[in-house]
């Protein structure tokens, strides 16, 4: 980055900003997609997609952030606050476990009506938070 003189703080902010930005979108543009498989489930990270043996779930951004969270370290416990700081991106603030328990609610939903046993795969930590467990196939 070059700056001719005289510049302003504004200037430096922006180009710099600028710079992040292109470096972000060029480390960003992978080719290929590496899927997160726990059990049964398979999450397409570049797609945003959520799979039960082969059957796609939809799943809005939250759920789908939540369910990749967990997946991607399948039985360590977040708590309710870094749930909220990792998936909604913002610090915890009010009654967020009611906000939580809500949208893993409407997932497990989604989640059992694909497969009946689908929806054990989260699972909760009573005043804790949750894990996704990781069942042995047999």
């Amino acid at each position: 980055m070059v700056l001719t003189q005289p510049y302003t703080a504004e200037e430096v902010s922006l180009q710099s900003y600028a710079l992040i930005r292109r470096y972000t979108e060029w480390k960003s543009e992978r080719k290929e997609e590496i899927p997160v498989m726990v059990g049964k489930l398979k999450i397409l990270p570049l797609q945003r997609t959520v799979e039960w043996e082969h059957k796609r779930i939809p799943v809005v951004k939250r759920e789908f952030d939540f369910l990749y969270l967990l997946a991607t370290t399948p039985g360590r416990v977040y708590t309710y606050s870094q749930i909220y700081q990792l998936v909604w991106q913002e610090y915890p603030h009010g009654d967020i476990t009611n906000i939580i328990y809500c949208m893993v609610h409407r997932l497990k939903q989604k989640l059992k009506k694909v497969d009946v046993n689908a929806e054990h795969i989260i699972s909760s930590v009573k005043e804790v938070g949750y894990c996704l467990k990781v069942y042995k196939e047999s």
